[in-house]
């Protein structure tokens, strides 16, 4: 067996790949057992499990279970012999975060607060609900909407469907699509009718499919679709506005999780005559995922149940931490922290879709958000010569429930201009190689 090395589960890790890499652990070759591989090493078995689930999520090894873990079977290695390159760590494009560089520090926060809030306040400060309808919500323009808080865009998809529907209630859901809320779906026993996404688009034919399968909801994200990148376009948008029209009754819920970094406008999908809504926006991508904080727009019924669904529970957004949003949010340094972002963000992103566009390598639309997709029927081998490269992205799978999405997400927002051509040049090596096979 060949020696694996590692005190750690990145070392290990690395280790393994470079045995593959070089030909010491072949293709189908079985890893030693995570019990016998962390006593030789003298590690705990959670850093040797962690470190095979890895391997596993970039398709280099696959799990087997009980019959343990395995190198990839024909991972067409001969194809790629001018591949030499071996480096010693990954460069993560797989963690889906905003760049931490532009996500405003603590420091930056006015805490000069008032006299301590009490039971019996109102849960909501005044200055932040009008700051929301003036700001946040600015282009949204519904006859009757209220708006209220929540602890992130998870936790209020979890309970605007709690308020309004029951258990096996069936629920239209983008697939692939942001794996949390359908994990969130799955784990409050809704039954999930899926309708694909991809760079270029939705599949309108589909929602139409499972609204006239009974669906009782819809939840859609209007931009910078995760994983996809797509984001609406007037005529879509449209098109999906007159379906609704049809199905006033259905609960419609839009996680617009990119709001204001996104450079594609917001089309607002609702009818007028749509009984319950909801418009999530979640300060994750701009001041930072911790927060646990989001902006809802809804219609007054959903205001309502959503109150009623907080009292039980955290009974209100605590008023600190909508100080501390509202101190941020109002910030003249923020607000130049997000055009930065903004601007990074989407440079990073059209720089690669041009350069792959131009090579005729690959059209990958126009790509909004942290991310870029690859949809390829040759995604596992892509994701597993880029992790040989040194790039750990996710696959599609992760991304779905029992479907094999053909794709990889590639998380950009880290990306400075060396490490952009860095890993242009080794994604164009990879493709031109596998069109040539």
């Amino acid at each position: 067996m060949a020696e694996i090395k590692g005190k750690t589960s990145q070392d290990i890790q690395n280790s393994i790949r470079e045995l593959i890499q070089n030909g010491i652990l072949k293709e189908g070759e079985l890893l030693p057992n995570i019990r016998a591989l962390a006593t030789e090493l003298e590690v705990n078995r959670n850093t040797v499990a962690a470190a095979y689930k890895d391997l596993a999520l970039m398709g280099i090894v696959i799990s087997k279970g009980r019959a343990g873990t395995q190198v990839r079977k024909n991972p067409q290695i001969n194809s790629f012999e001018n591949l030499q390159k071996t480096n010693q760590t990954f460069f993560d494009l797989a963690h889906g975060n905003p760049c931490q560089g532009f996500l405003p520090q603590l420091h930056d926060i006015n805490f000069n607060f008032s006299a301590p809030y009490l039971y019996g306040d109102s849960t909501k400060l005044p200055d932040l609900e009008t700051f929301a309808r003036n700001e946040v919500f600015a282009d949204i323009s519904h006859k009757i909407a209220e708006i209220e808080f929540t602890h992130g865009a998870v936790d209020a998809i979890e309970r605007i469907l709690n308020a309004h529907l029951i258990q096996s209630d069936s629920i239209a859901i983008e697939q692939p699509g942001f794996i949390t809320s359908i994990h969130t779906l799955q784990v409050n026993r809704f039954n999930m009718v899926f309708f694909p996404v991809t760079a270029h688009g939705y599949d309108i034919h589909s929602i139409r499919k499972a609204l006239e399968q009974k669906a009782k909801a819809i939840v859609i994200t209007p931009r910078a679709q995760n994983p996809t990148s797509y984001s609406l376009d007037a005529k879509t948008a449209q098109e999906l506005h007159q379906l609704f029209s049809e199905y006033p009754d259905v609960l419609i819920i839009i996680d617009d999780h990119f709001s204001l970094l996104a450079t594609t406008p917001y089309y607002h999908i609702v009818p007028e005559s749509t009984r319950h809504w909801a418009v999530i926006r979640s300060v994750s991508k701009f001041l930072g995922p911790d927060f646990r904080f989001a902006f809802i727009n809804c219609d007054p019924q959903t205001a309502t149940r959503l109150r009623m669904k907080l009292n039980p529970n955290c009974t209100w957004v605590s008023h600190i931490l909508q100080k501390m949003i509202f101190s941020l949010m109002t910030s003249d340094k923020v607000h130049q922290l997000m055009n930065k972002a903004k601007i990074h963000y989407q440079t990073k992103n059209q720089e690669i879709v041009k350069k792959l566009l131009d090579q005729n390598l690959l059209d990958l639309g126009y790509c909004d958000g942290l991310n870029l997709w690859i949809e390829h029927e040759q995604a596992q081998e892509i994701a597993y010569q880029l992790a040989l490269m040194g790039w750990k992205v996710r696959l599609g799978k992760e991304f779905s429930l029992g479907q094999d999405i053909k794709g990889i997400r590639i998380t950009t927002s880290e990306l400075d201009e060396q490490k952009a051509m860095d890993l242009l040049n080794d994604l164009s090596f990879i493709l031109t190689k596998i069109m040539t096979l």
